[in-house]
């Protein structure tokens, strides 16, 4: 037999290693790990947004509005936008046979669209109404693409997206407009507050 050397097994020639788990494994910080956390961009996202939405109901209160009209006004806007994805309109529908009522149609859905979401979310700053204006644009290309492919009955039409960009810059006017007055009204009766600029508003967050 062999003698009694005190030595680990593993020391004998041939014998197999003691498997050793990686300080990683063990840590917890492997790439899935990695993967499964968040990046810190995501976050700083995710926590603006979160920081914008929570300021909303003191913007509208401060401009005298009420959160419930602006936000049912906006919800009955998108309601209407849904009407575009129709595949047929019902049989009776009024105004179905006036020639250009489809045109009229885009341009008041989309400026009622633009100038809802701006009272609610840009009651005061300009942010985000950029954003707006760009998203309701891209939204009268996708309604065109969309009839053309995908509804038989009906078909896509470049005056219709020309008519839903008036639509959205009437819908921008009209909210630059209720903005201004308001800004004079305040500036009459003394209390007006200037609107913080981009890199105020970037310290402030600190």
């Amino acid at each position: 037999g062999l003698p009694a050397t005190g030595l680990p097994v593993s020391g004998l020639p041939g014998a197999a290693a003691p498997a050793v788990s990686s300080p990683s494994r063990r840590a917890g910080v492997g790439p899935a790990s990695r993967a499964a956390r968040p990046d810190a961009g995501t976050m700083q996202c995710m926590d603006a947004v979160v920081d914008f939405l929570r300021r909303l109901p003191d913007e509208i209160a401060r401009v005298g509005g009420s959160l419930p009209w602006r936000a049912g006004l906006l919800v009955l806007a998108l309601l209407l936008n849904i009407g575009f994805y129709v595949p047929s309109l019902p049989a009776g529908t009024p105004g179905a046979g006036v020639p250009g009522i489809d045109k009229a149609v885009h341009l008041l859905v989309f400026g009622l669209t633009v100038f809802a979401a701006g009272r609610l979310l840009a009651p005061r700053r300009r942010f985000p109404i950029g954003w707006v204006a760009i998203l309701a644009i891209a939204h009268t290309l996708l309604i065109e693409l969309v009839q053309g492919v995908a509804l038989p009955d009906r078909s896509a039409d470049a005056a219709d997206v020309l008519f839903g960009v008036i639509g959205v810059a009437l819908g921008l006017a009209a909210w630059a407009a209720e903005r201004m007055l308001r800004r004079t009204a305040a500036l009459h009766h003394g209390d007006l507050e200037d609107e913080p600029l981009p890199e105020q508003l970037e310290h402030g967050s600190h």
